[in-house]
């Protein structure tokens, strides 16, 4: 560093050069190269650098920056954290390592490429598998970024499961409203047929017990009658489950000897 007259402080780089190698005592020559402005730019990209990476540390989703290839150059806490792998391991990994079906390399290299011709950015829904053999659902942003002049792919990973337990329950739900609905329409249903049929039983062991008034005890239509009324007697029980069912009626508490 060179303190000028004015008193500001300048950085610059020395070479210096023997006048004659042979003889030290001849003196030698120095340049001095003015590289404050370089040292400033150096200082401002490492701030900016350290800001970037504070940044996308503190991002609290998983952060892959992978090549067309789909091999990883960075990943941030949040990746290292849910996937289970060190920093390391995921930078000799690739995109096809994380996903469940490992085996069937094709058909994810073939649905890689096809990704990597669309349109970007996109946002799409998978299946990660983390270092432990566990498989999660994850929603994964895609956009093109260029890094150190060349192309990558940033993907910003969100762990869904607690949505997709969330969708789970509501469509469980969902149907569970739905069944009630139809257990409702089926009362009320029943409620309205019961009652119909109340009043065609009304009718049928009316008939019956004034037929049963007219004919001798002893004959056997006597019987049959009886029969009749036995039948219809227990279909108006019947009724009155029904209705009971469908709350049209409220059920009465008999004492039972036991």
């Amino acid at each position: 560093r060179f303190l000028r007259k004015d008193g500001t402080i300048i950085d610059v780089l020395l070479s210096s050069t023997l006048i004659d190698k042979e003889d030290i005592s001849q003196g030698a020559t120095f340049t001095a190269l003015d590289i404050t402005e370089r040292k400033h730019s150096e200082l401002a990209l490492r701030e900016s650098e350290d800001k970037y990476r504070s940044i996308v540390e503190q991002i609290s989703e998983m952060l892959f920056l992978h090549d067309l290839h789909g091999n990883f150059v960075e990943v941030n806490c949040a990746a290292i954290s849910r996937t289970g792998y060190s920093k390391e391991e995921l930078l000799c990994m690739s995109v096809f390592d994380l996903h469940p079906d490992r085996n069937n390399e094709t058909e994810i290299l073939k649905a890689w490429q096809n990704l990597s011709m669309a349109e970007l950015p996109i946002t799409v829904e998978a299946h990660h598998k983390s270092k432990n053999g566990s498989i999660y659902p994850v929603e994964i942003s895609i956009s093109k970024v260029v890094v150190k002049d060349k192309e990558c792919i940033l993907s910003l990973v969100r762990d869904i499961t607690e949505r997709k337990q969330a969708e789970e329950e509501r469509e469980s739900l969902q149907k569970q409203l739905i069944q009630a609905q139809k257990m409702e329409s089926i009362g009320r249903l029943a409620g309205g047929v019961a009652h119909d049929f109340n009043n065609m039983l009304a009718v049928i062991i009316g008939q019956t017990e004034l037929a049963l008034d007219q004919v001798d005890p002893a004959s056997q239509l006597h019987e049959g009658l009886e029969e009749i009324a036995s039948a219809t007697q227990r279909s108006i029980d019947l009724t009155r489950q029904l209705l009971a069912f469908a709350r049209k009626q409220t059920i009465s508490p008999r004492v039972l000897e036991l």
